[in-house]
């Protein structure tokens, strides 16, 4: 048999053993799935402030609707009523359906900040934990 140093060069080449890439090596996976791993742990962590941030916002909401129904009442009410005059008072006086989770409460200033001026300063309540959480809103109601 005759070859020709050409076809002998493409024997070479053939048997000479080149490597292929065939597939993903042991480190090249290993990599991949901490990358990945460290991923979703952070997107995790995400998940979870966002629940809380949420429930704090439901909160607010909450404590806000409730000092909402107390000011509607208080604006409704004569400015005469035993409700509007001067002092502290509580959410029991206005016969509401409200929540034991919040505790709304206000204040009655009478000729403040001139005459005929009533400052009412409404305070709601909550507990997260250990931790009394408030806000306030205030009002003026006159007698017209």
């Amino acid at each position: 048999m005759i070859f020709s140093i050409q076809d002998n060069k493409k024997m070479d080449t053939k048997s000479s053993g080149i490597k292929k890439d065939d597939g993903f090596t042991l480190l090249e996976v290993i990599m991949a799935v901490s990358v990945l791993t460290i991923g979703l742990l952070a997107v995790a962590s995400m998940q979870v402030s966002a629940i809380k941030g949420n429930s704090i916002s439901r909160e607010y909401t909450e404590s806000t609707d409730s000092v909402q129904d107390v000011v509607e009442k208080l604006l409704s009410l004569n400015i005469s009523a035993s409700q509007l005059a001067a002092g502290n008072h509580t959410e029991g006086e206005l016969n509401l359906n409200t929540t034991d989770k919040y505790t709304v409460i206000w204040s009655v200033q009478d000729n403040t900040p001139i005459n005929d001026v009533k400052t009412i300063s409404v305070t709601v309540q909550w507990k997260i934990g250990a931790a009394l959480k408030q806000h306030s809103f205030a009002l003026l109601r006159t007698r017209v």
